[in-house]
């Protein structure tokens, strides 16, 4: 048993969701401008989850929406995020790697 994670159980007594021993570490770090698109490959993430986020930064309007942010494989992606109304703004992109 471990001292610290999370392991869910049905009724039945079956493991649905286990992340025990499972600990998540920022990994990068990254500021990017509001009309640009880029991408980094971190081969240390390969075959690990991970969970990547975009926060929109210096937003001086509600309409303001960070970059999208996918991942494929090793490499990490983001582009500009802009519809209807919203504006694309400068983002801190995050990501997260479960070790």
């Amino acid at each position: 048993m471990s001292t610290y994670g999370l392991i869910v159980r049905d009724s039945g007594g079956n493991i649905t969701l286990d992340v025990d021993e499972k600990i998540n570490r920022v990994r990068y770090t990254h500021e990017e401008a509001a009309d640009t698109s880029d991408s980094v490959t971190l081969a240390d993430i390969d075959g690990k989850l991970t969970v990547q986020i975009a926060f929109a930064i210096n937003v001086t309007s509600p309409l303001h929406c960070p970059h999208a942010v996918t991942r494929s494989g090793t490499t990490i992606s983001w582009a500009p995020l802009s519809w209807g109304y919203t504006i694309g703004k400068d983002s801190l992109i995050l990501a997260f790697i479960y070790v």
